[in-house]
């Protein structure tokens, strides 16, 4: 694969990406490297970030576009997410470009980090991807993963077969990996425009090996869907081999606080300085090795409303590139908690988009939901009806 290094000198890795006045380009293999060319970086951006936008890294982006890696002594986190966005891992180190290919290639000798083969743009093919962009692809949510490992103050665990009842956590029904697979076959058949088989519970998709499961069996009969998953994080680090080898393209990770002493307001039956370094370590697993990272942040008044810029600038620093802020649906043990007002969420939403892309159109998937958000719910036609029953499930 090849890499491109930030350099003035052509020795050293000792410029920032946006910046830099040149890049060596090399071909990279577990047996070695191989110096290819220097380009001329002219789209370089400014020095400050006062002058920083996001759009000064089209050319510097495009002038790397046909590399796997990029390596510069300082990536800034709109940097890292256009690069990912562009299926590019970014790697911030310094020193002899020599002894950092040497590393990278054993590296990759390791089982390290493979681009993926370029995949369509997310903006394009993943509804939750599309920031505001107008998007009429659909998805199939799979509702394999009945078990959960903590325990949210906001989650309500049943079964319900009311397809109107339209909030995470709920399903009609609990599906095998092999069910999940039928469901994918009938899904795709009734609505052409899916493009994503996602599992998001009704559980957290690694309390339990049924996701991970499916999704093995989804990459060999469908290879072209978008494989996305959501989860709590807190056994992130431990499955991210797994996670990356079943090739997930999206991770969606639930972080409600990153202060201990806010979060054990929310989450219950773990460690909260636990949960939230599992969750900032599992990011920068699976970002570093390709994975498009999605935060979700459930906003409850007066316990984390002041807090999101602080969850926005430490998820968006351990590589997640998407932020979602979902209103608090009262319920559970914070049914005595109001919803946040209009003004509130907006407000929450300016406070992180200094430091990461913000979602707006969340609504509220069932995890057995089926077809464009918004659109037609083909779930009626695909999951039997069963009556609506008491569980022990929760969602990631």
């Amino acid at each position: 694969m090849k890499i491109a290094l930030a350099t003035s000198d052509g020795e050293t890795v000792n410029r920032h990406f946006g910046n830099t006045p040149y890049f060596v380009i090399a071909e990279v293999t577990p047996d070695g490297f191989e110096m290819l060319e220097s380009r001329e970086n002219n789209g370089g951006c400014g020095l400050t970030l006062k002058e920083l936008n996001i759009n000064c890294f089209d050319e510097t982006v495009a002038l790397v576009s046909d590399c796997g890696a990029v390596i510069a002594a300082k990536i800034g986190r709109a940097a890292v997410s256009e690069l990912q966005r562009n299926n590019i891992q970014a790697l911030e180190q310094a020193g002899s470009i020599e002894s950092l290919l040497a590393r990278y290639a054993k590296y990759l000798g390791r089982g390290g980090y493979r681009p993926a083969a370029p995949r369509r743009s997310l903006e394009l093919e993943h509804p939750c991807f599309a920031l505001g962009r107008p998007n009429n692809k659909g998805r199939v949510h799979l509702p394999v993963s009945p078990g959960c490992n903590i325990a949210c103050a906001f989650c309500s665990r049943a079964l319900d077969a009311d397809r109107g009842v339209l909030r995470p956590g709920v399903t009609g029904e609990v599906l095998t990996p092999r069910e999940a697979l039928d469901v994918v076959r009938r899904a795709v058949e009734l609505a052409p425009e899916i493009t994503v088989a996602g599992i998001a519970g009704p559980g957290d998709t690694l309390a339990t090996p049924y996701a991970l499961d499916t999704f093995r069996l989804i990459k060999r009969e469908f290879p072209n869907l978008l494989r996305c998953m959501s989860t709590n994080g807190l056994l992130l680090p431990e499955k991210a081999g797994e996670l990356l080898e079943v090739g997930i393209d999206t991770l969606t990770v639930t972080v409600n606080a990153v202060e201990p002493d806010i979060l054990k307001q929310i989450v219950f039956g773990v460690d909260p300085e636990t949960l939230i370094r599992n969750q900032l370590e599992g990011i920068r697993r699976v970002s570093s090795a390709g994975v498009t990272v999605k935060v979700n942040t459930v906003l409850v008044p007066g316990v984390n409303d002041k807090h999101i810029a602080e969850i926005a600038k430490a998820v968006s620093e351990a590589g997640a590139t998407v932020y979602n802020i979902i209103p608090l649906i009262p319920q559970n043990k914070l049914s005595h908690v109001r919803e946040p007002e209009c003004d509130e969420l907006d407000a929450a939403r300016r406070g992180a988009e200094p430091y990461i892309r913000v979602f707006r159109h969340c609504q509220h998937c069932r995890a057995d939901a089926v077809g464009v958000p918004g659109g037609r719910d083909y779930g009626e036609l695909i999951y039997g009806a069963r009556a609506a029953q008491e569980n022990t499930f929760s969602h990631g």
